[in-house]
């Protein structure tokens, strides 16, 4: 009994060892989310202008993909929306629920944008002539050109009167061709199709000649 006693007094004493228990509370600062909830904001705020717009009349679509393949509830809308036609050709419908609820079930064949007018109606009948409705929903109008009444009002004032910067692209336009004077330095001659006989060394020529003999 004594021997364990002495054997027992030997050993090292038992260190009990404890773990550092980690704080469960977070940083509950939100510093680095600042751009992210300023971000949200501002996508909130443009939702909701759009939202508060009125909603456009006038649907401009085009089928995007093709029907083959496709189930025949799709393409019979297709058909009665009128876009079976070659693709992105631009078809307009109204804005009604009826034809809201066919553009939803076929929503991933066409691409809807509303109508837009952003050069204006047309003004005379001749001007729908030249008008033309873009995949974008853009009704792009080119108008006629009209005599300015002003000039016409005063005779006496210059009649082929060019604006300067009319006058400097067209110099501008004349020194990057290297064309200045040249109206006062015509070419003395002019250069005929294998004037030097250098030509049929190439296979472009060599094919021209060719098809000039066979003719012959």
């Amino acid at each position: 009994m004594n021997r364990l006693l002495q054997l027992a007094s030997r050993r090292p004493p038992l260190v009990m060892c404890t773990r550092l228990k980690r704080s469960k509370k977070k940083d509950e600062s939100l510093d680095w989310a600042a751009p992210l909830l300023a971000l949200q904001e501002t996508q909130r705020k443009e939702h909701d202008m759009k939202t508060d717009q009125m909603p456009h009349k006038i649907h401009a679509v085009c089928r995007i993909k093709k029907l083959k393949g496709r189930p025949h509830w799709e393409k019979a809308i297709m058909v009665s929306l009128n876009l079976d036609g070659p693709l992105h050709k631009v078809v307009v419908h109204k804005n009604t629920p009826e034809i809201n609820a066919k553009l939803d079930v076929v929503k991933h064949l066409v691409s809807i944008q509303p109508v837009t007018f952003p050069y204006g109606l047309p003004e005379d009948e001749s001007d729908y002539e030249h008008c033309i409705l873009k995949s974008n929903g853009e009704f792009a109008v080119v108008k006629q050109l009209k005599a300015d009444q002003r000039a016409l009002s005063n005779p006496t004032a210059e009649k082929w009167l060019i604006p300067g910067e009319v006058i400097k692209k067209y110099l501008r336009k004349k020194i990057d061709n290297h064309q200045i004077n040249a109206e006062h330095f015509k070419a003395r001659y002019t250069y005929r199709l294998n004037q030097d006989g250098e030509e049929m060394q190439y296979a472009h020529f060599k094919e021209h000649y060719k098809k000039t003999s066979d003719n012959t």
